[in-house]
Formats: structure tokens, C-alpha cells, sequence
């Protein structure tokens, strides 16, 4: 971690490298590239049986790493609330084996997702006692030894896409609540972009959320024109045209975040992760360059 600075950096390789999911060429690329760049961290999904060139490749370049059950969870729709407990054993068992890869590429954390949210109260109470059920019985499994893992939900829009349970963060605060201390590695992971998305202030939020919260995700959206092909969860680049968060935002962003003792003064170090998203004709390793710059520029300006 950079010392100058109370949080490890990281790179969301999902999002600037979407290749990098299915190529283990491309998802050692952006480990290399993050490295010289100055991340601490990297965040990745891969599901291939490479196992040992990954780990190697963060040995060498001394990231330390969060694997993206979410990004998983998210592709192939599955619901660690489901109403079936057929289908809910089967989610446990693919977010376990994910622990397991997590464990053979020398992952510290992993990151999952709830399931879609329901309008109807009663069935968002059984929903979300069945998602707690899930979390606990992963929880429980993350903690064994050799090599324990730290299990972070991410918390999602429940009024445009993608629809989660979790959700607002004053649901996502109350599962970590109902969860710690006897999962004592369960947090939540709060996303910039996903906060306005949800018309909550960023800052109350991740204060709200500051005892349970070890990793942010640093991100911009369009949320004022529903016609633009940008719109919601697409996390455009940061002060782009119409979007929520320039560089004077994410100053002010990081400014409240370093604030808040609660956050930069945990036992389990506080994450901060740039994602944007690369499109075609992009190239990745401009969009992640330009992100690196942003976020550098924002952070001096929260320092001055």
C-alpha cells in the first residue's frame, strides 16, 4: 500500500479489461499494466484452470487481490435469496467453489451480489432472510483456515437496473448487522456510481455505512437523460459529458472518505477501486491511464 496515501488503490481489470474475463493473456496484461501504474490492488474475475500463472503473476508484481463472484453472480442470474431451496443450494455451492479459486489465486476477499429485489414487503422479508441464510453459510466456509477470505456484498440499484435486493444502503447497513460479529468477515462494498444512481448523498451513505464498509468503488454514471445510451449502471468515464462525477466531485468524495475514522482506521485495510468501463474502438489501457490520472489529480486537490 502506498503509504502516502490510508487505502490501497485498485484497478477493476472486469471493467477496463472486459476481455480479460475469458483471456488469460489479457487478465495478465492488466495485472502487469496495474502494477506499473501504481495500483496496490487488483480486482478480476477469471474462471479458467490457469490457476498458477495468475498467482504467480501477483506474487511477482506484489498486488494483493479481490476475486469478482459478483461478476459471476450477475452473468449467470444467480439469486443467493431464491425461493427454491434447490436452486439457493445451488448458488452456495457455485459462490464456495469461487471461494476456492479465490484461495488458489492468493485472493484476500471476494466480492457477490444479491439477487433482484420484489415490491411486495412481504416477499422482500422472506427474500432477504433467505439471502442472509446464504451469506452466513458462505461466511462460515470464507473463514476456514489455512487461508481465510473476506466475503464484501456490493450494493446495487433497486429502482433501475439491475433491480437488487441490496439495495439502498440502509438495507445493505441492516444484513451487515444482522451478520457481524458472528460473521466477523463479512463487509459491504458501496459503489460512487450506484449511490447516485440511487439518489442517496454519497457522503451520509458511506458515513451511514462506514463501520461495516472496507472497500468503495470509485465510479461515474449518467443519470439525468434516460435516452442516453449511457444511461444507469454503465459507468462511464470520470467528467464525462452529462455525467455525475468530474475530478472536483471525486475530490470532494475523497476528501469525506480519509475523514471518516471509522473507514481509514479499521483492522481490514479500506479498498478503493477505480472502475470504468472500456468500449469498443477504446483501448483499455488508455481508459484505465486516464482513469489513474483523474483519480491522481482528484486526490491532490483533496490533500491541498
Amino acid at each position: 500500500m502506498n503509504k502516502s496515501r490510508p487505502f490501497r488503490l485498485s484497478s477493476v481489470l472486469t471493467a477496463f479489461f472486459p476481455k480479460s474475463v475469458e483471456k488469460l493473456d489479457v487478465l495478465l496484461e492488466g495485472i502487469a499494466l496495474s502494477a506499473e501504474m501504481g495500483f496496490d490492488t487488483v480486482e478480476f474475475f477469471y474462471d479458467g484452470p490457469e490457476t498458477e500463472q495468475i498467482r504467480e503473476a501477483l506474487s511477482r508484481y506484489k498486488l494483493s487481490s479481490i476475486f469478482l463472484a459478483s461478476y459471476g453472480m450477475k452473468t449467470r442470474g444467480l439469486d443467493p435469496g431464491h425461493p427454491e431451496l434447490e436452486e439457493r443450494s445451488r448458488v452456495l455451492d457455485s459462490m464456495e467453489g469461487w471461494v476456492d479459486q479465490a484461495r488458489s489465486f492468493g485472493c484476500s476477499q471476494i466480492m457477490i451480489v444479491s439477487g433482484p429485489d420484489s415490491r411486495d414487503s412481504g416477499e422482500r422479508a422472506s427474500r432477504l432472510e433467505r439471502t442472509r441464510e446464504s451469506i452466513r453459510a458462505l461466511c462460515e466456509y470464507g473463514f476456514r483456515e489455512p487461508s481465510p477470505v473476506r466475503i464484501s456484498l456490493e450494493a446495487f440499484n433497486d429502482s433501475g437496473e439491475p433491480w437488487f435486493l441490496l439495495g439502498p444502503t440502509s438495507r445493505s447497513v441492516e444484513m451487515a448487522e444482522s451478520l457481524v460479529p458472528a460473521c466477523s468477515n463479512f463487509g459491504l462494498t458501496l459503489d460512487l456510481s450506484h449511490l447516485l444512481q440511487l439518489r442517496e448523498d454519497p457522503g451520509e451513505s458511506i458515513e451511514a455505512a462506514a463501520a461495516h464498509c472496507t472497500h468503495i468503488h470509485l465510479a461515474n454514471c449518467i443519470i439525468a437523460d434516460p435516452a442516453h445510451p449511457l444511461f444507469g449502471d454503465k459507468h462511464p468515464a470520470f467528467g464525462v459529458e452529462e455525467g455525475e462525477v468530474d475530478e472536483a466531485i471525486l475530490s470532494d468524495i475523497l476528501s469525506g472518505i480519509i475523514a471518516i475514522e471509522a473507514l481509514v482506521q479499521q483492522s481490514y485495510p479500506l479498498t478503493l477501486g477505480l472502475e470504468v468501463i472500456s468500449r469498443d474502438p477504446d483501448d483499455p489501457l488508455k481508459v484505465m491511464g486516464k482513469a489513474k490520472e483523474s483519480f491522481e489529480r482528484a486526490w491532490s486537490a483533496s490533500m491541498s
